[in-house]
């Protein structure tokens, strides 16, 4: 980190980055595997206890969209820069390359700029890959309960991994 700047250095993000994905990854699966042993995912009409590639896919797309917001929030990388470092981040989550990310993003429903006005939209496409009954009223609240959990966890993750810990204490303190 750049002394009085939450910015991080180019030189920094090969560090950074692929680091950040790695353990965007581990939190995709870590978040489906409490909802599977949280809730009675069968009488949910869940198909199966493992996260099929399409829900895994739906939920890294909405750690990219917080993690986007994040970075571009606390300034973490300078504007004309966050695009690229998206992609690197993309890259590294998914293994597809950046030419992708515009499919992905166009097909995932998100809300205007707050990640949390995405989980309504999110959950239900979610549902649809994951479940028979994907308009179950509980099944939709579990997930958004999911989804506020990578929030969360993502935003706090990013804020960490760019050494910004008071922020992270912050965002974990407000949604206490």
């Amino acid at each position: 980190m750049e002394l009085f700047s939450k910015t991080v250095p180019e030189r920094k993000w090969v560090d950074v980055f692929p680091g950040i994905a790695l353990k965007l990854k581990e939190q995709a699966g870590s978040s489906f595997k409490n909802f599977v042993d949280n809730n009675p995912y069968q009488q949910l009409g869940v198909r199966s206890p493992a996260m099929s590639d399409d829900a895994r896919r739906l939920v890294h797309l909405l750690q990219l969209i917080v993690f986007s917001t994040t970075m571009q929030e606390f300034s973490y990388v300078k504007s004309k820069d966050v695009l690229f470092v998206v992609e690197l981040v993309y890259i590294g989550l998914t293994g597809n390359l950046p030419t992708k990310l515009v499919g992905d993003l166009a097909d995932m429903p998100r809300g205007d700029g707050d990640p949390r006005e995405t989980l309504d939209p999110w959950s239900k496409k979610l549902a649809g890959t994951i479940s028979d009954r994907p308009g179950d009223p509980a099944l939709l609240k579990a997930l958004v309960a999911m989804g506020l959990g990578l929030i969360i966890t993502t935003k706090t993750l990013t804020c960490r991994a760019c050494g910004d810990d008071r922020t992270a204490e912050k965002v974990l303190l407000a949604v206490r």
